[in-house]
């Protein structure tokens, strides 16, 4: 084992404690049969991202409580120069593994995932993997959810939805088929509820690079359909492990609910997440007393957690209990000074609001139902509980956009600075990037000349006000996120090459037949045929379409 990976891996053992281990870094074997099934679970980005990610975190542990089954997980770190393919648990390579398995929860973890599996010596492709004797592998998580189709080339399966109840099927349906017949495991498995497997799909594609058929072969589904996990109360999501080099430090995670009531026009949390769901408090309370393991502070986290019903009730419950308390981002017609006191007391001094936009007209046109009042209600109650730093996150490119909405921003944080919050803002800038299933996906990525502009502008004006930092998330990276939220399979395999050759993306995907305008920058009709439409997310095409042009005219 490479000496760099050795230190890394015994400085994060050391830093878990977690209650499904029976030893620091070791899962739980004692009474249980030798593992007939072994499983490396990656999250394709560094150990503080993925150890905070409350869907991996309860993938692993769903997958330890099952019987002849040991799963051991991995992570993408930039820093390893070295070494970065072996699991945690034992220091083992992943293509000793019988499966390999991705959470990916953001686009561009896609590329971190291919050059894990590029530092392992595995074909990229999952059609030169044929072979029985390469590992399965496997995605799942929000990305491929909404698109599988880039991921599609490269992964023999792909889940849809929320893995609580696939976990037990899938299990039980590999151990009863092994390996040594692929194609008639991957077959058996292709008929469970959420279960993807491209290679029984045939895909056509138009001179532009366009999506022009897509055709179920022999027993595969014609749609799939999204995995919904109704009872939250069976498998709570809470994080068995517990790390002082997590994001949250010393905290523990629990899912309030799922879901979102509101609706957004660019946000994909309401198709991804319905139906709304709440965890009883009863139910919350117990997980948080039986699996804290010794936390000093419980986060609550949730898409609704600012609709949780009894919130205040919920978050007074956790401090009598002698927690801290942490929140995730808060909506601001939703802000209490009663709670935002709870935070402060536990020792939070930084408060999260997402206004989207500066100007109150677009705001409320693209389903973000928030007033600039409320706005300045919440940044004035969080001055008054103590907050001393307020982070806000704005997005630029939205359709309907103008130039003057660029000066809204900046007038709506000077406003909010001058008359409403005294400590340190902190601004946070990303391009709109359009996302299936919701009423946006019809809109264009906006040219990087357009945003450049716009993003100096913001840059200059941010760069005057005292208190105030800035920051934009890179054009190149969100670009790519925008190829990988709306692309085919071609996307994929331009990536795979990317990874592999190291040359031009563009030029990439111009060799594969895909034209960037086509692919990005130009609007779409309900009569397109999307690259996930054959996804069951319960959504109408039709329906998001009325919406979309609704709001953008």
């Amino acid at each position: 084992m490479k000496r760099q990976f050795q230190r890394y891996r015994q400085g994060i053992l050391k830093s878990e404690r977690g209650t499904i281990f029976s030893a620091p870094g070791r899962p739980v074997s004692g009474g249980r049969q030798r593992p007939r099934l072994r499983i490396a679970l990656g999250y394709p980005n560094s150990y503080e991202v993925g150890i905070s990610n409350l869907g991996f975190q309860t993938v692993y542990r769903l997958f330890n409580q099952e019987e002849s089954v040991s799963c051991e997980r991995f992570f993408f770190e930039k820093r390893l120069k070295e070494g970065g393919c072996y699991t945690l648990e034992t220091g083992s390579s992943l293509t000793s593994f019988d499966v390999i398995a991705f959470s990916i929860s953001y686009e561009l973890d896609l590329i971190h995932a291919l050059r894990l599996l590029k530092e392992v010596n595995l074909p990229l492709l999952a059609r030169d993997r044929e072979n029985e004797n390469f590992p399965l592998l496997m995605a799942g998580g929000i990305a491929p959810t909404l698109n599988p189709e880039p991921f599609a080339p490269l992964f023999d399966l792909l889940f849809i939805g929320e893995a609580e109840s696939f976990i037990h099927d899938f299990v039980r349906v590999f151990l009863g088929k092994g390996k040594k017949d692929k194609e008639e495991l991957l077959t058996e498995l292709s008929q469970l509820e959420g279960v993807y497997v491209p290679k029984f799909y045939s895909v056509e594609y138009d001179h532009r690079g366009g999506q022009r058929s897509f055709v179920a072969k022999g027993k595969a589904p014609e749609r799939v359909k999204r995995v919904i996990d109704f009872d939250l109360g069976k498998h709570p999501a809470y994080s068995p492990v517990i790390s002082d080099l997590s994001h949250f430090k010393n905290t523990f995670l629990i899912e309030v609910g799922r879901g979102c009531p509101h609706r957004c026009r660019f946000c994909a949390a309401r198709a991804v997440y319905s139906p709304v769901r709440f965890g009883s408090p009863e139910t919350l309370l117990e997980t948080i007393e039986r699996h804290q393991c010794g936390a000093r502070k419980v986060g609550l986290v949730g898409t609704l957690l600012s609709d949780y019903p009894g919130l205040e009730i919920l978050c007074s419950d956790i401090v009598k209990r002698g927690f801290g308390l942490g929140l995730s981002s808060f909506r601001a017609d939703k802000i209490s000074l009663e709670i935002l006191e709870y935070l402060t007391e536990s020792g939070e001094r930084t408060l999260t609001l997402a206004p989207e936009v500066g100007e109150e007209k677009l705001r409320l046109a693209i389903g973000k139902k928030i007033r600039d009042e409320e706005i300045f209600k919440g940044a004035q109650l969080a001055n008054r509980a103590g907050i001393r730093r307020l982070r806000l996150y704005f997005m630029v490119g939205l359709p309907g956009e103008t130039a003057d909405d660029m000066k809204a921003i900046v007038e709506l944080v000077e406003k909010i600075k001058r008359d409403y919050f005294r400590g340190n803002v902190r601004i946070s800038l990303g391009p709109f990037i359009p996302k299936p299933w919701t009423p946006f996906m019809y809109a264009p990525y906006s040219p990087r000349g357009d945003l450049k502009r716009k993003i100096r502008l913001l840059k200059s004006r941010f760069g005057r006000l005292s208190g105030v930092s800035f920051q934009a998330q890179g054009l190149r990276s969100s670009e790519v996120s925008a190829m990988i939220s709306v692309g085919t399979r071609l996307v994929g395999e331009a990536l795979a090459d990317f990874v592999s050759t190291g040359k031009s993306l563009k030029s990439l995907l111009k060799s594969k037949g895909v034209e960037m305008e086509a692919l990005l920058y130009t609007e779409r009709s309900p009569q397109d045929l999307f690259p996930w439409d054959f996804i069951d997310l319960g959504g109408d095409k039709k329906r998001l379409y009325g919406i979309y042009k609704k709001k953008a005219d």
